[in-house]
This record gives structure tokens, C-alpha cells and sequence, in this order.
């Protein structure tokens, strides 16, 4: 009980008092013309009463609209190519004051230790940042060699970090329907220590669905069709509506509450994984909003799900709302339907304005620890990036991945192709390319080798050490050589990518931080990112984001087919299948 506050309260004498505001009230959906309290970093009485509150601060908001300080439910902020302090300092201007981050992404590189290089950088910042217990590291464990592996043990030990958060995504669906031990004994060390566990079921629907919640998993935010929202939302699933780099399912959410008679309470916004490209150019948790209310969904309904609904779901009581006893985060926005901030608070302090930072926010202090996670398997070669074809055949059958118009979900297709030089001629004019998988851990997982179409790639190589979610290195192309080359690159700049055509380095990204993070602020970042971008468009890739495709061609649990370094693999069935016909 914070006595302070209630005399404060009674006495209406502030630090700060914020006039002249509108008020969004996410318990009603009401807009209140009001003044604001706030002592000791929380909020004490929102009043219709005009001048009755004093302070020898005040701030005018003139007509603007004041909303609680946003929340992520469910990001990756490895996916925003820099440390956790400087994506502090790109999404805080935005709004976002709190975030629930699961880093799978690190764990999957360095374990327990990245998880907890994650905790100590995000330390002391504007930005609250809650992580999550990485649940499936390797996803897949049958299918992909991490360069680590997470267990209940090591769940209960993360669990115990300060800011620990439940646990994260559960993408093992398979292990959990069927029980698998490994799987069981994670849910059950999680269940003895929180009430928070993060789901991931796509497609998931029916008995499956019901038997895969029953086992722990709360929430999912990879929602396919209208219809599926709506069965998880009957089913008490909170389904964290996402607008990332890569896919959005505002669309279907807009369809699927136009269909029920209020906003349920089990909805929230996320962001997942965003480019910092994107976080320049767009925002972050405001700009979901705003593309919620683009698609027809009220905007007090919007900001409600990126407030008061994820604080709910995570427990989080002391924020998410502009009322007595609150944390003092608080955003104010000339218009709900942008909701971009002309100012925020955080705990009653400004943080920025006018989408700038206006407090410093020390540099990532980044351990050898971190560094140097690129160890490429002993013996590798050119020609070990391709498939050998047996003397005597001059076209073989290939199973090829198909990235098509949305790069997230892939398709089978099979196809015949010439034999030139015991190798499979792939070629840009086949729009087929060679893809490989190479183990980088330095636990000796081997390569995996396939085919890739659609890309559209028409000349060099591209390899990246981000490569959802074990982070191997990926490299894609039609000559060993250039192959070859790409591979090496990212090898010497300790992780990232690198384009390489006719021999020469086109194109790099460094991202020396366990290969997935830059230790430099989000507009370099982003500046060396267009780059690339701009030199992959060039050489025919379409899209907004041209990178994309190649980042998630080895995530074997969303369907339909997949390369990892295991081979092959048929998500759906969950088995090895050739990438070329016998």
C-alpha cells in the first residue's frame, strides 16, 4: 500500500499534473476531458474539476488524447538486428513502454547465456522488458541441430531471473498432443513456477487445439483464418493479433470480432518479429494499432488490446490503464487513428518527445561471451554445398521449397530438372536455386541440401546466420563458388549476411552480437539493412522486404516443407523426405 499516494490523493498535491487531457478509460471505452495526478511515478486522481490539482509541475496537453503506455504481449527483439538497449530507444518514442519478449532467437545460439545477456542489457531502461523462458530450443529437436539445448532444468533456472515471465512460445505441437517427455517435463517445471505459458499453433483447431491448451498453452499468434481466431477465442486462447515484418493477421481479426457482440477480453496486439527498417519507418505497437483501425475496429477497442488486455493476461495490474494506484505510463496522441506520441511517460518522468528520445540510454556493454558464434564444420567445401547425382542420369525429380507471394507459409513443388556435372542444374531461368543448411554451432550437425523457387534471385549467393529459429547458416544460390564466398563472408564479420555475385562481396550486414544482433543503434542498422535490401531487389528478389524469404526457409514448424540441417523436412508429416527422387 503506497500511504504516500493516498495522502497525495487527498491533499491534490502532485509532482506533476497533466492538464487539459482527453482521456482514453479502457475499463468503459469513455473519452474523459480530465486533469491528471501523478506523485511518486504512479497515477493518483483523474478529475473532471478543472485547476482543483496542483503541482509545481504541470504539463498542458491541450486537447490531446491521453492513452496508458503501449505493450508488445509477444516479441523477438533479436528480430530487430540490435541489442536490447538500442531497441529500447527506437520503440520508446513510439509509445511502447512495456514489452514481453521471448528470446528463443539467442537461446537457440548460446542457451541459458544468451537468455541472460538478454536480461543484463535490458537492465535500468525506460522500456520494462519481461522475458519469457524459451520453451522449444531446438524447435524441433529430431530435425535440427541448435547450438544449444534447453530442458526443464534449464526452464526452472531462467524461470527464476529477475523479469522472468512464463514460459515462451510452445512450437513443439507434435511433442505436446503426443506427450513427449521432453516436452511434458518442460510444461511441468513451468507449471510449478508460473501461471504464464506462451503458445504457437497454427492452423490448430478442433480436438487438437483443445488437447494441446489443456497441456499449458495459453496463448497464439499465428492464427491462419477467421474461423480459427474465432475457435480459439471460444476457447479462452489469447490470441495476440500480430503485425510484423513479415505477416499480419489484423486483417482476419477485424473480420473475426466484427462477428461478436463486444471486444473479448482474451485479445492483444504483438509484433513478433519487425525489421529495424520497419521500426524506422513505421513504429511499433502504435503502428498495429493504427492498422487495426484502418481495418474497422473502434480505435479505444484497439488501444485497449495493447494496454489493459495483455496487462491482464500477464498479470501486469499496475499499468495498462490511466487510474489511481498506476504506473504513471502515459502516452499523449493527437489522434487515436496514428497514435503516434507527442509525448510519453514513463513512471511520471519524460522519456521522449516528438518521436525522439530525450533521455540517454547507455550502450550495450557486449561480452566475448556473445561474440564469435560461427563455427563453420571442419572439411567443409564448395562442393559439399551441393547435391552429389549418381553417374548415368541426366534429369533427376527434385522436392523444392516454393516461397510464394506471403514468405512465411511455403509450398512442395516437384520438378525435373537437367543433371550437368554429376550436380542438378539449377538456374535463374528455372527459377530454381540451390539452398544449403550448415550447422554453425560447432556440434558437428553437418550440412543439409535442397532446392529453392520462387525467390526469383537472378545471379550470386546470399548467406545469413539469422535463420529461423536454430540460426544456422543459410546460403542460397546458383554457383558453388559464390556459395562459397557468401559463406566465408559471414564467417569473417563473426554472423550476419552477406551478398556475394561473380565473386565479389556485394552487400553485408554485420551482426557480431551471436549473429543476430548489432552492438550499433537501429538507424546504422537500418541504413546497412536497405542496402542489402536495395542490392537483393536489384538482383530480382520482389517484395517489400526482399530478405525475407531466405530468413525463414529453415523454420521447420510452419508449414509445408522446409530445409534444415538435417535434410528435408515435411512439416506436416514431421519426417526426412529426399530432395531428390531415388
Amino acid at each position: 500500500m503506497d500511504t504516500s499516494l493516498i495522502d497525495c490523493i487527498m491533499k491534490r498535491e502532485y509532482s506533476l499534473v497533466i492538464r487539459n487531457a482527453r482521456v482514453v478509460n479502457v475499463f468503459t471505452g469513455e473519452i474523459i476531458d480530465a486533469d491528471i495526478g501523478i506523485a511518486g511515478g504512479k497515477i493518483g486522481e483523474i478529475t473532471t474539476d478543472r485547476g482543483t490539482l496542483h503541482a509545481p509541475v504541470y504539463i498542458d496537453a491541450e486537447g490531446q488524447f491521453a492513452i496508458p503506455g503501449l505493450i508488445d504481449s509477444h516479441v523477438h527483439i533479436e528480430s530487430s538486428m540490435v541489442t536490447p538497449r538500442w531497441f529500447c530507444a527506437a520503440v520508446v518514442p513510439h509509445g511502447t513502454t512495456t514489452v514481453v519478449a521471448d528470446p528463443h532467437e539467442i537461446a537457440n545460439v548460446l542457451g541459458v547465456e544468451g537468455v541472460r545477456f538478454m536480461h543484463s542489457d535490458s537492465d535500468n531502461l525506460p522500456l520494462q522488458v519481461f522475458l519469457q523462458a524459451p520453451s522449444c530450443v531446438p524447435a524441433v529437436p529430431a530435425f535440427e541441430t541448435a547450438g544449444a539445448e534447453i530442458g526443464a532444468q534449464e526452464v526452472t533456472e531462467m524461470l527464476e531471473f529477475d523479469r522472468a515471465l512464463g514460459l515462451g512460445e510452445v512450437m513443439d505441437i507434435a511433442g505436446v498432443i503426443n506427450r513427449d517427455p521432453r516436452m511434458m517435463s518442460i510444461l511441468s517445471a513451468a507449471a510449478k513456477a508460473t501461471r504464464v505459458v506462451s503458445g504457437h499453433a497454427p492452423g490448430l483447431r478442433s480436438k487438437e487445439l483443445a488437447a494441446y491448451v489443456a497441456a499449458g498453452p495459453q496463448s497464439d499468434h499465428e492464427n491462419l483464418s477467421v474461423d480459427e481466431i474465432l475457435d480459439k477465442i471460444r476457447a479462452g486462447v489469447v490470441v495476440e493479433a500480430r503485425y510484423s515484418s513479415h505477416s499480419e493477421s489484423i486483417s482476419l481479426l477485424a473480420q473475426a470480432l466484427e462477428s461478436l457482440p463486444s471486444l473479448p477480453t482474451n485479445v492483444v496486439l504483438c509484433t513478433d518479429d519487425t525489421l529495424p527498417t520497419d521500426l524506422m519507418r513505421r513504429g511499433h505497437i502504435n503502428h498495429v494499432i493504427s492498422q487495426c483501425v484502418r481495418r474497422g475496429i473502434k480505435p479505444v477497442d484497439a488501444i485497449r488490446m495493447a494496454t489493459w488486455n495483455p496487462a491482464v493476461r500477464f498479470g501486469l495490474t499496475d499499468r495498462g490503464a490511466i487510474a489511481p494506484g498506476k504506473r504513471a505510463d502515459i502516452c499523449l496522441v493527437p489522434d487515436l487513428e496514428n497514435c503516434e506520441p507527442a509525448l510519453v511517460l514513463v513512471g511520471g518522468c519524460e522519456v521522449a518527445r516528438d518521436g525522439r528520445l530525450i533521455i540517454e540510454v547507455q550502450e550495450s556493454q557486449v561480452a566475448d561471451s556473445v561474440r564469435g558464434t560461427v563455427i563453420l564444420p571442419e572439411g567443409l567445401s564448395p562442393e559439399s554445398l551441393l547435391i552429389d547425382v549418381p553417374e548415368g542420369r541426366d534429369q533427376v525429380t527434385i522436392t523444392a521449397i516454393h516461397v510464394g507471394e506471403v514468405p512465411l507459409v511455403t509450398e512442395r513443388r516437384t520438378l525435373t530438372l537437367p543433371v550437368r556435372d554429376g550436380k542438378v542444374a539449377v538456374s535463374p531461368e528455372a527459377d530454381v536455386a540451390a539452398v544449403a543448411v550448415v550447422e554453425r554451432h560447432g556440434r558437428g550437425g553437418g550440412v543439409g541440401r535442397g532446392f529453392v523457387s520462387g525467390l526469383n534471385l537472378k545471379e550470386g549467393a546470399l548467406a545469413t546466420t539469422v535463420s529461423h529459429d536454430s540460426h544456422n547458416v543459410v546460403v542460397v544460390g546458383y554457383d558453388s563458388s559464390d556459395m562459397w564466398a557468401a559463406v566465408k563472408e559471414v564467417e569473417r564479420i563473426g554472423g550476419g549476411v552477406a551478398f556475394v555475385c561473380n565473386g565479389e562481396v556485394a552487400a553485408r550486414l554485420e551482426l557480431s552480437v551471436a549473429g543476430l544482433m548489432s552492438p550499433r543503434p537501429v538507424p546504422e542498422v537500418a541504413s546497412e539493412l536497405r542496402s542489402l535490401q536495395r542490392c537483393l531487389t536489384e538482383s530480382g528478389i520482389r517484395g517489400d522486404d526482399p530478405l525475407m524469404g531466405f530468413l525463414i526457409l529453415s523454420l521447420p514448424v510452419i508449414p509445408e516443407v522446409r530445409l534444415t540441417n538435417a535434410g528435408l523436412v515435411d512439416v506436416v508429416k514431421q519426417e526426412i523426405i529426399p530432395a531428390v527422387s531415388p
